[in-house]
């Protein structure tokens, strides 16, 4: 029998999956409106590009702390 759906009760219940490859150009702008959205959640970002996406990422989790 299948689990009931449940609404999160907070934010820190909720996690965003950022798939990611070469967005160098546009990572920022997308993490930060996230956490503008979503200030208290659990974003992860999937990074399997070669530019500097990884860099920024590396940079924003100093201000996003839930930041993965």
């Amino acid at each position: 029998m299948p689990m009931p759906m449940t609404m999160p009760t907070t934010m820190n219940d909720v996690s965003i999956i950022i798939p990611s490859k070469n967005e160098e150009k546009s990572i920022f702008e997308c993490v930060t409106r996230v956490f503008n959205v979503y200030p208290e959640a659990e974003v992860i970002v999937v990074d399997s590009g070669l530019d500097g996406t990884c860099k920024i990422i590396h940079d924003l989790q100093k201000k996003y702390p839930t930041l993965i």
